[in-house]
């Protein structure tokens, strides 16, 4: 991981209230916020949420649904994906630096948004395309974990990735693609990596996929099939932050088996397993507990054509 800090994507996580007519905000030095922020990801999403909000704002909340997902740089030049989500309130025992308005008065006030994101995810509450909280999977957390955080009760925990789950289907037969790295132990992983700064989700997966395939892998993108938040340290008590991978699905024309030698320190091998093969494969097999998670949901998309589509991220 890069230690220049302002220069990978990392993840917050946060919630606009709504009931009888009204949203709630926080609301302090002039400005307005969403209520949330990094959260402790071991706790999983929903619980992680309610925890930031509840230690923050004295507030317990209920979420529904996530209602859009953001994609921007804080004024801090800190780069942010923010998942967005809606729910009511059920306990309002304090009101520190609390506000309730209708959405109409929010919006009218975009000059005070703290961050560029408030507009678009005040604006997303009465939306139709949503996606339910289980998008969000997270991987359990070892006994006696310790997490990476920059200095602050608050500090970043995470980083961003993103992943490409590669699809063939000939004669009903259906294959999935992996990548093996010497650098990982040759465990099967899928093709992806880091965001980079200015990029877009979708433009960093499918740059990831030409890079490490040395150009060869040409894809046809179907949309979103999950978001997989890992826990990367290798070991009890080792310190380490979450990967919080953005997995999406693509179709493949061609099998491509050989790897360039340009990038064989990268990729040291292109594997193709059968779906069903990779229904009765351990876990331990893959590089992340996600890789199994996330190709089967995707297969289960597929059949039911479930995908999210990329327009859900919102560059703002």
């Amino acid at each position: 991981m890069s230690s220049d800090t302002s220069t990978i994507s990392t993840s917050v996580c946060t919630i606009v209230p709504y009931q009888n007519g009204l949203i709630t905000l926080k609301e302090a030095d002039g400005k307005l916020s969403l209520l949330g922020g990094h959260i402790p990801w071991e706790k999983g999403y929903q619980e992680g949420l309610q925890q930031r909000v509840r230690e923050e704002n004295g507030i317990e909340i209920e979420p529904y649904h996530i209602t859009r997902i953001t994609h921007h740089k804080t004024p801090s030049g800190k780069n942010v994906v923010n998942i967005g989500s809606t729910g009511v309130i059920t306990s309002f025992p304090s009101r520190r630096n609390i506000i309730q308005i209708s959405p109409a008065e929010a919006l009218a006030r975009k000059e005070e948004f703290r961050t560029p994101d408030v507009y678009t995810l005040i604006s997303k509450i009465f939306s139709r395309h949503i996606v339910p909280l289980d998008f969000i999977q997270v991987t359990e957390v070892p006994s006696g974990y310790r997490t990476a955080q920059i200095p602050g009760q608050w500090g970043r925990t995470d980083f961003l990735v993103g992943s490409e789950i590669l699809r063939y289907e000939r004669s009903g037969n259906v294959e999935y693609a992996f990548m093996r790295c010497q650098r990982y132990n040759n465990l099967l992983s899928f093709f992806g990596g880091k965001i980079e700064e200015g990029e877009t989700i979708e433009a960093g997966i499918s740059r990831e996929r030409l890079q490490e395939s040395g150009g060869k892998m040409i894809s046809h993108p179907l949309g979103l099939v999950g978001i997989a938040v890992n826990y990367v340290g290798m070991y009890p008590n080792q310190k380490a932050p979450f990967a919080v991978n953005i997995a999406s699905a693509s179709l493949i024309d061609e099998k491509i088996k050989e790897v360039p030698d340009n990038v064989k320190d990268e990729t040291s091998e292109i594997v193709w397993l059968n779906i069903n093969d990779i229904a009765r494969m351990k876990e331990e097999e893959f590089r992340t507990p996600d890789t199994k998670l996330m190709t089967l949901r995707c297969e289960r998309a597929y059949q039911k054509n479930l995908f999210v589509p990329f327009s859900f991220i919102e560059q703002v």
